[in-house]
């Protein structure tokens, strides 16, 4: 269903077989090397530092410690209102769009831990999502795209 790069690996979303990894630094030879099955449905994976959110259709996301690539496992699962489709991780925030119910902002600074920031509503139905220089643009149906800034709150210190 998806796909995405880090290094030497390739992180499958995989309907109904879930998180499936490959090692792809063969590239003549790609090996699947671990896999973690989900409940749902696996639609879409971000990549971020040894963590992989998983998006499983209606059973929400699902963060999964990579970090040994041979032996994944998930160490958190959130309910995801709507009807997820894709997620892009960039800094500590996941986007997720998430069709009827628009684009979703998760801060995932503590991975173990993500928190709903907020919920942002689309015209249309959200589809897809990418970030680039500072914004977040939805594929939103027919409502065509729509670009939002992207969040930059960053923690202070007290």
């Amino acid at each position: 269903m998806d796909v995405d790069i880090a290094g030497d690996y390739a992180y499958v979303a995989d309907g109904n077989e879930g998180l499936q990894i490959v090692d792809i630094g063969g590239l003549a030879d790609p090996v699947s090397v671990g896999s973690v099955d989900t409940p749902g449905w696996a639609l879409a994976v971000s990549i971020s530092g040894s963590y992989a959110y998983l998006l499983d259709g209606t059973d929400g996301l699902h963060v999964i410690n990579v970090e040994n690539p041979a032996s994944p496992a998930i160490v958190h699962s959130i309910d995801i209102p709507g009807s997820p489709n894709d997620i892009v991780v960039t800094g500590n925030y996941a986007y997720i769009a998430a069709e009827q119910s628009g684009l979703l902002v998760e801060d995932i600074s503590d991975p173990r831990n993500p928190v709903s920031i907020c919920i942002i509503e689309t015209p249309g139905y959200a589809q897809s999502a990418t970030v680039s220089e500072g914004h977040v643009c939805v594929a939103d149906g027919a409502s065509g795209a729509q670009i939002i800034k992207a969040i930059t709150v960053e923690k202070q210190a007290p």
